[in-house]
């Protein structure tokens, strides 16, 4: 498995998920409320925007808390690049692209760790986020 963008590998392992959709690709409602009338009005312009999308990864095998570090040090430096363009995941034979996609970093979801049974050296679990636009939006 492994996931690609822009020619930079984020994730080369089986310790990571699928790069998925968190929802449908935003509509551009405006919501107003106007004097002398109940309720509210919603104003939807045309078209689609974006939507993001993310995978759960798991970094492992570091020998260091440092080593661990350097790593995460690396991928955050990906959004300053910035990766834009193709996310392109390969698992086995499969290969699934996501295009128009702006990396928008990884997001830790609990503290590093080392692992106590000595098999996965320094962890830390999070999730890989972008930003996917609408083509022509």
């Amino acid at each position: 498995m492994s996931i690609v963008h822009d020619g930079i590998t984020l994730a080369v392992d089986d310790h990571h998920g699928l790069v998925t959709p968190v929802a449908a690709h935003e509509l551009p409602i405006a919501v107003a409320k106007f004097f002398g009338v109940n309720g509210e009005g919603h104003i939807v312009a045309g078209g689609q925007y974006g939507r993001e999308l993310v995978c759960d990864i798991m970094f492992d095998g570091y020998a260091s808390r440092a080593a661990l570090q350097a790593a995460l040090d690396l991928m955050d430096s990906y959004p300053r690049t910035p990766l834009t363009g193709t996310v392109v995941q390969t698992i086995g034979a499969d290969v699934k692209e996501e295009k128009h996609c702006t990396f928008i970093g990884f997001l830790p979801s609990r503290p590093p760790f080392l692992d106590g049974s000595g098999v996965h050296g320094w962890v830390q679990f999070g999730t890989l986020r972008w930003r996917q636009r609408k083509p022509n939006s």
